[in-house]
């Protein structure tokens, strides 16, 4: 409808650039030295460190499935299919045996490229270590932040945006472990049993348990059924930033110690923890993230988002899919007699959350904040110093002046948690429950 000075792509000029990408896909495959394309342009193959044979073509990197990795692409590699990975942005392109299985932009865009296109400039890519997982820094997509924006007709005389001149580009480094593709849409990856995220997750977990909290509900262990890995770009993006905040505004942090579950940054006070939850409101949370607004005014720590070190103490806020209980569960309570037994805590299926958690600079607590002003974020620093990120309701185990038995780490902003891993799981009831 608008001409925009470049060649119309039509359907045999995308055909003709797909059969070229296959021609770079079986020039590493076939393991020869030079291949010359149907375009005339010449590739030579190279190997990289890890052994994985890669081209770069018209800019673009082109690179072979590595086998030694434990991802589900790896595997099906060992297996003896033929996988190329097209390594652009926003999203990488995927050959699997001489078809184009995922499309990315250099399939669209190389009909319009001519031959012997050289690299940009600012293209620096590292042949020596280019290893498809461990790329760590994956860009997104642009996030741009105009200060104005123009109008003008489009082809049907409706206004359209033009795009402003005021933009900022963001590189995200996501998890090197995630298997891609790298796209905005959200997706679960199954954790195998036998992989180093399993036995993290089974050893934080079963190595949680605190005997008195089984013997309350009457459970001897857990047993793991699934796990997933949450992969969702845009809520990565909202952490990831807010971690690289709290960073900045805590140069000299005091580490914390003493937690029990996985530390993953000393810089942040980053770590693992738990979060219990009804079975029924897991899709909403992995969709959209935590949201501290819907929590209640009533908890110990006022209105926030509460994560615990303890698998056992998440346990209690674990409800199977049949009961619509929510918040903690308490022996003898009659309400719950239809949930959990009256106390007993059956075999049904249950969901708890394995997230990140940025608690930054901590408000340690001996006792509950005041009920009639309930926390809505934390509070100011003494002596002006700004504000705390977090609270850390204290236990006994730290400090003998303590009400709580057990930890727990409250944040009031969601972009300081994410629900990596959804862990499905059942207790070990050491008794039926009573009909």
């Amino acid at each position: 409808c608008k001409s925009t000075g470049t060649r119309k792509k039509t359907f045999h000029h995308l055909m003709a650039a797909e059969s070229v990408c296959l021609e770079v896909h079986r020039a590493i495959h076939d393991g020869v030295a030079v291949a010359t394309l149907s375009t005339g342009e010449k590739v030579t193959p190279a190997t990289s460190s890890n052994g994985c044979r890669y081209v770069t073509f018209r800019g673009t990197r082109f690179m072979e499935q590595n086998k030694k990795k434990n991802s589900t692409y790896a595997k099906k590699a060992k297996l003896g299919h033929e996988m190329t990975w097209i390594m652009t942005s926003p999203r990488w392109g995927l050959i699997v045996d001489n078809r184009v299985e995922i499309h990315c932009p250099f399939v669209t865009q190389a009909s319009d490229a001519q031959p012997g296109d050289k690299r940009p400039k600012d293209d620096k890519v590292d042949d020596a270590t280019p290893d498809i997982p461990a790329i760590k820094k994956q860009k997104m997509p642009q996030i741009s932040s105009s200060s104005s924006s123009s109008s003008s007709s489009s082809f049907l005389g409706s206004p359209t945006k033009t795009p402003s001149s005021h933009q900022m580009v963001l590189v995200i480094d996501f998890p090197e472990y995630w298997d891609p593709p790298f796209m905005m849409t959200p997706r679960r990856v199954n954790v195998e049993k036998d992989s180093h995220e399993w036995k993290m997750i089974q050893t934080a977990m079963c190595s949680t348990l605190a005997p008195g909290h089984q013997k309350k509900f009457n459970y001897n262990g857990v047993e793991l059924v699934s796990i997933e890995r949450l992969q969702h770009p845009m809520l990565w993006s909202a952490y990831y930033l807010m971690r690289q905040q709290t960073e900045r505004a805590n140069p000299n942090i005091d580490p914390l110690d003493g937690v029990l579950t996985p530390k993953l940054s000393s810089t942040s006070n980053e770590f693992y923890l738990f979060h219990g939850l009804n079975y029924n409101l897991v899709d909403t949370i992995v969709e959209n993230g935590f949201d501290e607004r819907v929590s209640s005014l009533k908890g110990m720590f006022g209105c926030g988002v509460y994560f615990a070190e303890n698998a056992s103490k998440s346990v209690q806020y674990s409800y199977a899919k049949s009961c619509k209980q929510v918040g903690a569960m308490y022996k003898g309570q009659q309400h719950q007699i239809t949930c959990m037994g009256n106390g007993w805590i059956s075999d049904d299926e249950r969901v708890m959350l394995f997230c990140r958690v940025t608690m930054g600079a901590p408000w340690p607590r001996l006792v509950a904040t005041d009920s009639d002003n309930p926390l809505r974020r934390p509070p100011e620093k003494p002596k002006g110093k700004g504000r705390y990120d977090s609270v850390l309701g204290e236990s006994k185990k730290h400090d003998s002046q303590a009400i709580l038995e057990f930890r727990e780490f409250i944040v009031y902003d969601r972009r300081q948690c994410y629900p990596e891993y959804i862990i499905r799981f059942k207790c070990k009831p050491t008794k039926p429950p009573p009909q």
